[in-house]
């Protein structure tokens, strides 16, 4: 191959060489052509003037040689031209001959004329018109030709010098308009190519270089957008934006190089999968945006209890994981949960409330239960089912059967969602006596699922999975409509005193449509509103406003709420207050103790008086004996229910036990 720069053309020389060059061999040409164009001139103007003077001379001559010429004097005449020719020294010779072309008279001046340059003129010798000879004169225009040279010399230098100093004035008003600017437009290309898109190029002259400045400078514009829209699109891939952690991407790609890394150096590591207790219930009542708050004061949190070596992301929703890297064992892994619960729970203002926040965690060991990322998410998950079910706010290790629990849950997910589209659910009645008379005042609606396979499915088994992945809102209105629409049957064959309560789920209660929903049942099956009664769990009464205004709206119809499960929540007594309430059921925790207990019989006494002085009634559940029936009775109890009396039963032996008094 040859040499590149053998190949090298004017076309990849610089701009301002280009023109140089241009420019330097314009002023060549144009030089050459001034001396040789004033050289003619020149040459034309001193001919000019030399033939003036030999025609001065010539006619002098022939004026005072004249009568010579006539008389045919050849010495006056040699005298004549001899004097005439001494005047002037480029005068090389001078000839005088008759009309017969006879040499009359000759000079010729003595010396060496082989170099010279000649130049020969002649002219007649008249007189009256009369032709009498001829003179002829020889000039030396050497020292003529060396002053044309001379001065052709000096005007080309001088054009030359001038057009010098003109291209000079030409190459810097270039370098100004043209090569400044675009060497200008090059450095900030080069900036730009560097990475720096801050700052503007900006020019002044030349329409067409200030468009090209526009468009450097909207490339640049472009690119930072660009590079910016990056920057977001990668904290958007690698960050969570609520929590500020590293959202899931981010944490799937970091789990997977951390994984390879404790292969090859042979380390054990811990996945901690996190899941916020309760969380649902605070994200549905208080709103989405008080949940994305918690969710926040969490990420905060859980960065303070790791090492520098853990990782910590969100893992959608309210889960989260942390990577627990380089453990000597499993007290390592468990050492960074009980700090992350600890940091977790510690109180939190969430609007007017004040929570205390609690997770679930699982843990899961590599290798021990797992060589790859989707083997110990797995696990984790599994592990953190089990935290919840041990009793939340705690953590649990994986251990191989949580894997069988695992795949049945996910099995009864499958299954509840074919349960809800074939509508397999049935409702089943549990009535409520009255322990001043005896007799069944009220029943309370309790779903009943019966797979083909799997037999009765308690409502404790899939009520919370419902909540979970969304069916909930779809089988509480069947719930509602399917209890309201029996209670309708049951008032129009002579138990028209006869009241419902249905359990509604919090859910229902961030739902703005939901009092339309219930206007519309109770339009639909004619019930009386009175003698519906809606029944939610006492956790939701802590979570303010919506709860509030919700049965506000359900009051201003007629209908009635119940707290259920009283006690066993964190019930704000200024809140129970200021809310519409009808009816608290004391929970079956505090009922099954009675007889056995002085303590439950103080707290369930206590609860009753209180209930009774803010004007509430007063339900007791888990009623199992006569005793405890005996108790609730001389506490003041206004009703009870439990299988003393009867176990939920189907809607058509309702009646059966309303006719009769129970005690």
């Amino acid at each position: 191959m040859g040499n590149p720069r053998n190949n090298f053309t004017f076309s990849q020389l610089p701009i301002w060489r280009q023109i140089l060059l241009l420019l330097g061999g314009s002023i060549l040409l144009v030089g050459y052509a001034v001396g040789i164009v004033f050289e003619q001139l020149e040459t034309d103007y001193l001919r000019q003037n030399l033939e003036e003077q030999n025609h001065r001379i010539l006619s002098v001559l022939s004026a005072t040689s004249i009568d010579a010429v006539i008389s045919e004097d050849q010495a006056r005449l040699e005298t004549i031209i001899t004097q005439l020719a001494t005047l002037d020294p480029n005068i090389l010779s001078l000839t005088m001959e008759n009309e017969r072309r006879e040499t009359l008279a000759h000079w010729q001046r003595i010396s060496d004329t082989g170099a010279m340059t000649h130049l020969a003129f002649a002219e007649d010798i008249l007189f009256d018109g009369e032709h009498f000879g001829r003179i002829f004169i020889d000039w030396n225009i050497q020292p003529l030709q060396q002053q044309i040279d001379l001065h052709v010399l000096s005007m080309r230098l001088f054009s030359t010098a001038v057009l010098i100093a003109l291209t000079g004035l030409i190459l810097f008003w270039i370098y100004l308009l043209i090569s400044k600017p675009i060497n200008t437009l090059n450095k900030r290309l080069h900036m730009i190519a560097q990475g720096d898109l801050t700052s503007e190029v900006h020019i002044s002259s030349g329409k067409e270089l200030i468009r090209l400045a526009d468009s450097v400078n909207t490339l640049s514009r472009i690119l930072r957008i660009n590079e910016s829209r990056k920057k977001e699109i990668r904290q958007l891939a690698f960050f969570d934006k609520t929590t500020g952690l590293a959202s899931r991407a981010h944490f799937l790609q970091r789990f997977s190089d951390t994984l390879k890394a404790a292969t090859r150096r042979d380390e054990q590591l811990a996945l901690i999968f996190l899941d916020l207790d309760g969380f649902k219930d605070i994200n549905d009542s208080m709103g989405h945006e008080t949940g994305d708050q918690l969710l926040a004061i969490i990420g905060q949190r859980l960065e303070k209890p790791l090492r520098d070596v853990d990782f910590a992301a969100r893992f959608g929703g309210d889960e989260f994981c942390i990577i627990v890297d380089n453990i000597t064992d499993e007290f390592d892994a468990a050492e960074v949960a009980d700090r992350c619960l600890k940091e977790i729970h510690q109180p939190v203002e969430l609007g007017t409330q004040t929570v205390r926040p609690m997770a679930s965690l699982g843990i899961a060991l590599f290798p021990k239960d797992g060589n790859d990322m989707q083997q110990l998410l797995k696990a984790a998950d599994s592990a953190m089912y089990a935290a919840k079910e041990a009793g939340k706010h705690r953590y649990a290790f994986y251990i191989p059967e949580l894997t069988t629990q695992a795949s049945q849950r996910l099995a009864l997910e499958q299954q509840l969602r074919v349960a809800v589209d074939n509508n397999d659910f049935t409702l089943h009645y549990q009535p409520q006596i009255s322990l001043s008379s005896g007799k069944v005042t009220g029943v309370e609606a309790l779903i009943r699922w019966h797979h083909t396979e799997l037999g009765d499915i308690p409502p404790s088994e899939f009520i919370n999975l419902a909540e979970r992945i969304g069916l909930i809102q779809e089988i509480g209105e069947w719930v509602l409509e399917t209890a309201c629409r029996q209670a309708a049957s049951w008032h129009h064959n002579a138990l028209d005193q006869l009241q419902v309560a249905v359990n509604i789920s919090a859910i229902h209660f961030t739902d703005l449509d939901f009092v339309n929903t219930v206007t519309r049942v109770l339009d639909t099956t004619g019930i009386d509103p009175k003698r519906l009664e809606i029944e939610v769990t006492e956790s939701v009464i802590q979570l303010g406003d919506n709860y509030s205004t919700t049965c506000q709206q359900l009051d201003a119809l007629g209908i009635k709420v119940a707290v259920d499960d009283f006690g066993t929540g964190y019930s704000s007594l200024a809140v129970l207050k200021q809310l519409p309430i009808d009816t608290l059921k004391v929970d079956r925790l505090f009922i099954k103790d009675l007889q056995h207990e002085a303590k439950s019989t103080v707290l369930v006494g206590t609860i009753i008086g209180m209930a009774q002085a803010l004007g509430y009634k007063v339900v007791a559940e888990g009623a199992e004996t006569l005793e405890q029936i005996q108790i609730l009775r001389g506490l003041g109890c206004h009703q009870v229910q439990g299988y003393y009396f009867s176990p939920p039963v189907p809607a058509d032996q309702i009646p059966s036990l309303v006719s009769k008094v129970h005690f």
